[in-house]
């Protein structure tokens, strides 16, 4: 005998939703629910749910951002490190362009600099996540192991300096590769509180639905008026990774772990 289940997750299908994504989709319904002004008891109680589930939730985040002092997104120190080393690749580059005679030394330093650092330009930042930190180690410790620290200070890019330092401590502490702290629990946490209001926002939609008779017009219209920010939700493309390219160039494949090695020479 077969036996079939009924759950609202096989009933109702969303599509891919990022937490930012439920905020923006459960808000819009609601603003929708609003508008229809006095709706059927049942689908009332049930959107209560989700708008109240979703408050719990945005209230939990921000108290849990002002105490770690930090974002729960591996995506955002992702980026952030990406946009950091791209900023020291990128002034390396410009010193190399400057065109005078006086700054030869200096261009001279910027494309060795960016020689060493970058051989594969920033084709690493597009690797997998903790590919990518390991590559981003790997090119700290060969400012360390060949002193080019001074050099980059030298040449006024400390601060840019200090940015990917920085980025790259919170990436891997946001991967969980270099302390054991909080953030992956948090991150749980987020999670399963987010997966309750995607729960609620399901059965909320096969209320919705369940009310729409064939037979009562105003039950279809209700329905579609209700449900219209979820129909016509569009599926957001993956942010493209920081790459050395200018935009509208071909994508940079994913190359295989790069490691420099040569010293800078004077």
């Amino acid at each position: 005998m077969v036996v079939r289940t009924y759950e609202v997750e096989e009933m109702v299908r969303l599509p891919r939703l990022g937490a930012a994504d439920v905020i923006a989709l459960v808000t819009a319904l609601v603003t929708r629910a609003e508008a229809a002004g006095t709706l059927p008891a049942a689908i009332a109680r049930e959107l209560t749910r989700v708008h109240g589930g979703l408050d719990t939730q945005c209230a939990g985040a921000e108290t849990r951002a002002q105490e770690n002092g930090q974002s729960d997104s591996k995506e955002e120190w992702n980026r952030a490190l990406d946009l950091a080393w791209a900023a020291l690749r990128w002034w390396c580059k410009g010193w190399a362009l400057v065109p005078y005679a006086e700054n030869a030394q200096q261009a001279d330093d910027g494309r060795k600099l960016e020689a060493l650092l970058f051989p594969d330009g920033l084709r690493f930042t597009q690797l997998p996540f903790r590919t990518q930190w390991v590559e981003s180690q790997t090119r700290l410790g060969l400012i360390d192991r060949e002193a080019l620290a001074p050099r980059i200070t030298a040449l006024g890019g400390q601060a840019i300096l200090d940015s990917v330092r920085r980025a790259h401590d919170d990436f891997g502490r946001a991967l969980g590769l270099t302390q054991v702290n909080q953030v992956s629990e948090t991150s749980a946490i987020v999670r399963e509180g987010m997966d309750e209001v995607v729960a609620s926002l399901r059965r909320y939609i096969l209320q919705v639905t369940a009310h729409a008779d064939p037979d009562d017009p105003g039950s279809m219209t209700l329905a579609d008026q209700l449900l219209l920010p979820l129909m016509t939700w569009k599926t957001r493309a993956p942010a493209p990774a920081a790459n050395d390219e200018t935009p509208g160039a071909e994508p940079v494949p994913a190359l295989p772990a790069a490691t420099p090695a040569s010293p800078l020479a004077r």
